[in-house]
């Protein structure tokens, strides 16, 4: 579970998490400063990915099952995501894994 603490004066008080659900909306703040499971601080910042057509995602586990399970290359998919606050599903047309070599 990764830790957060607010550096918005007004709110220095409150501190949340991420957890299977996601995280609490008072921390989709661009570069937010969180504590990770290490007690190592990280800023997050940017969009955050929820679900791929329909399906959620929670973790990497989730996420290269779904590719690998749902998708092929080239297809388009409905990526919902939370950008600054706010909710929204966009098409993402996805590319070819790059080869391991």
């Amino acid at each position: 579970m990764l830790k957060y603490k607010s550096t918005d004066n007004a709110a220095s008080s409150n501190s949340g998490s991420i957890n299977a659900n996601g995280p609490k909306p008072e921390m989709l703040k661009r570069n937010a400063p969180i504590t990770n499971g290490l007690g190592s601080q990280v800023t997050v910042g940017g969009d955050i990915v929820i679900a791929f057509d329909g399906t959620k995602i929670r973790n990497t586990d989730d996420l290269s099952t779904f590719l690998e399970e749902y998708t092929l290359p080239n297809q388009t998919i409905n990526v919902t995501i939370i950008r600054v606050g706010q909710t929204m599903t966009l098409p993402l047309k996805l590319g070819t894994r790059p080869s391991s070599t």
